[in-house]
């Protein structure tokens, strides 16, 4: 069973490079802002988290 990994990050064609470099490894949930980051990882606890520092 993969681990759930929650990337959090706002810049579009870097969201999509992770996702594409690590979605064979995890299975990867995706967010484009903080507010939205926190709720998923709320409703849904990832095992690891991956978030961009300088957001909005």
């Amino acid at each position: 069973m993969k681990k759930k990994l929650l990337i959090v990050e706002d810049n579009e064609k870097l969201l999509a490079t992770m996702v594409t470099l690590l979605e064979d490894h995890f299975e990867i949930v995706t967010a484009t802002n903080g507010r939205d980051g926190i709720d998923r990882a709320k409703l849904d606890v990832p095992d690891i988290i991956i978030s961009d520092i300088m957001m909005p």
